[in-house]
């Protein structure tokens, strides 16, 4: 029997195609998107907070200014109704209405020059017919008829006092006006007619809604009860227009207190509106959100540039810690082992390695100083086989001869340059000059057999190989015994 020898060698089941990236590319990138992610969730967060806060700001001023302007129209038509009272219970206003009209307009004469706010005063009787009156400009209004007037129907039908239920253009000048009238009783309690107190509202309006700005654009205006404009700081041709079919007017009027949000050509805009009590009349402070918001705006700016900063900032000094760290390290780990795959037994492992890479940078080295050990202790078992000896590999390709085979072969090359050819190349002559027949073998590899006319017909040499499932293969090898072959 000739012995038998095994040996199992490592190979790859399939060709794997991998599509190689830059570690440092990858990894740039996956950091780069990560702080982008962090960055961008901050920028909106506080982007969007701030938004949040400046816009809740500047609606708590559009309310408060609208508050503090209702409140000034209300102290300002209650001053007027305390002095309409006061004048109504003067004898002398009260003797106007008995025949002594003139003390009356005396009185009105020194009453306005002491009320630069106040248009006109007069009485009117009971036939809505001025006994007494005067405006600012000195022009009596004696005889003038207001019976078809609002306040003067109030109080000739039972009201103590009456106020327009808007304001208009005075009949006597070119003046915008609201009227308070004081019903006046004589000292029997019979109703004599009533008092008429005339106040600027322009003057008013000047004062309180005019100079109010929010932002470039955003002013101030009034409403009456039936949706018409009484005052307007940016556009004064729209005083005593009436708005009413308008959608924000309808929302204010609806409202009547506190802020809502509506579109006007296109822009959002915010709307805060506070009535005035004693006419029911509406105070509206209107701005735009984007001018509102120009702050939180240009923060979220400033948020973004910063950010965008940062970002490149970080990428760069992450990615040049990684390729100082890591990536250095392990491109000397890939040349080194790839130098060892290619057969250079004599290559060193040289760089910097740290932590975790230099734990894994001494376990190679040894695995490689281990793995010179065991391959050469297999080459010189296998340089030191006296018989003829090749290994066939899975795909019936040479891997190894020594010199014993090549010579009964007949083989003149260096063993060197059969590796990696068929194995049925590999066979003897003949002495006819015929080449001898190549056959598989049982376990699909292929058997050289020289025919038992040739030379030394009593040497003979087989090689057979065995693919296996784990990738892995087995080559058995007969040397011939003392005795001869079996």
């Amino acid at each position: 029997m000739l012995p038998e020898a095994n040996i199992t060698l490592p190979v790859h089941q399939e060709d794997i195609s991998v599509r190689k990236a830059s570690i440092n590319t990858i990894a740039a990138i996956a950091v780069t998107v990560a702080i982008l992610i962090g960055i961008a969730a901050l920028v909106t967060y506080v982007s969007t907070s701030s938004y949040h806060m400046v816009a809740e700001i500047q609606q708590d001023a559009l309310n408060q200014t609208a508050r503090l302007v209702a409140q000034a129209a209300a102290n300002s038509i209650h001053d007027n109704i305390q002095v309409a009272q006061s004048l109504a219970n003067q004898d002398t206003i009260q003797a106007a209405f008995t025949g002594a009209p003139h003390k009356a307009q005396q009185f009105f004469q020194s009453f306005l020059a002491g009320f630069p706010d106040m248009w006109s005063a007069f009485l009117f009787d009971t036939s809505g017919k001025i006994v007494a009156g005067i405006n600012a400009q000195h022009k009596d209004m004696t005889g003038g008829d207001r019976l078809n007037r609002e306040y003067t129907r109030a109080i000739l039908g039972g009201k103590d006092l009456a106020i327009t239920s808007s304001v208009m253009k005075a009949t006597t000048g070119d003046v915008i006006i609201y009227v308070i009238a004081k019903a006046v009783h004589g000292p029997d309690g019979k109703l004599l007619g009533g008092v008429a107190l005339c106040p600027k509202w322009n003057n008013f309006t000047a004062e309180t809604i005019d100079p109010v700005k929010f932002g470039k654009r955003g002013y101030g205006f009034i409403l009456d009860a039936s949706g018409r404009i009484i005052a307007h700081a940016a556009d004064k041709k729209l005083l005593l227009v009436d708005l009413s079919k308008e959608d924000f007017v309808r929302q204010a009027l609806a409202k009547g207190q506190g802020t809502f949000r509506y579109v006007w050509h296109g822009e959002d805009k915010f709307m805060s509106v506070a009535r005035i009590p004693e006419t029911g009349w509406l105070v509206c402070m209107s701005a735009f959100d984007a001018e509102l918001t120009a702050r939180a705006t240009h923060q979220r700016l400033i948020l973004c540039g910063i950010g965008l900063v940062v970002i490149i900032v970080v990428a760069l000094l992450i990615t040049a810690i990684n390729q100082r760290l890591i990536l250095r390290p392990l491109f000397a780990l890939n040349a080194f082992t790839a130098k060892i795959a290619a057969g250079d037994y004599t290559a060193t492992l040289t760089g910097n390695f740290r932590a975790e890479l230099a734990t894994f940078a001494a376990n190679l080295g040894n695995m490689v100083e281990e793995l010179k050990k065991r391959l050469g202790f297999s080459q010189g078992v296998l340089d030191g086989i006296p018989s003829p000896c090749g290994i066939v590999g899975p795909d019936f390709k040479i891997l190894w001869v020594n010199d014993h085979i090549c010579r009964l072969l007949e083989k003149t090359g260096s063993r060197e340059s059969f590796l990696g050819q068929p194995s049925g190349n590999s066979t003897a002559t003949t002495p006819a000059g015929r080449r001898s027949p190549t056959r598989p073998s049982r376990s699909g590899a292929t058997s050289s057999r020289p025919s038992t006319t040739g030379r030394r017909p009593e040497r003979t040499c087989t090689s057979t190989s065995t693919p296996r499932r784990s990738s892995t293969w087995t080559a058995r090898f007969w040397a011939p015994s003392p005795s001869g072959p079996t």
